[in-house]
């Protein structure tokens, strides 16, 4: 199930990858989408997705990444590992590398304690 707010990367004035972070079983997971415009732009690019560890929720970075996944160029979904973290406050974060527009572009989803 989501929990938390899902969070967006935008580039050129649009919204171009969600980034939303899930829990069930104990587990959380991370997990990143690039919206199909943008594969249709047939920029290079790739995403990695992990899940952020924060002490407190008023941080504005965590303290530390746990579960990351680096998906292959190009890949257009990309799930974090899952991460024994349901005790902490976490929030998916994500980020894409634009390998042609040589840009590296992150953001986190709301934080759940």
């Amino acid at each position: 199930m989501q929990i938390g707010a899902t969070a967006y990367i935008d580039y050129g004035g649009r919204h171009i990858v969600s980034v939303k972070q899930f829990k069930g079983c104990d587990k959380k997971w991370a997990y990143m989408y690039a919206w199909q415009t943008f594969v249709d732009s047939h920029k290079s690019f790739f995403m990695t997705s992990g899940v952020g560890v924060f002490g407190l929720v008023t941080q504005p970075d965590p303290d530390y990444l746990v579960g990351v996944v680096h998906g292959r160029t190009g890949q257009r979904e990309v799930w974090s590992s899952a991460t024994d973290t349901v005790t902490n406050c976490t929030s998916a974060v994500g980020d894409i590398a634009l390998v042609t527009d040589d840009k590296f572009l992150q953001v986190y989803s709301q934080i759940r304690c």
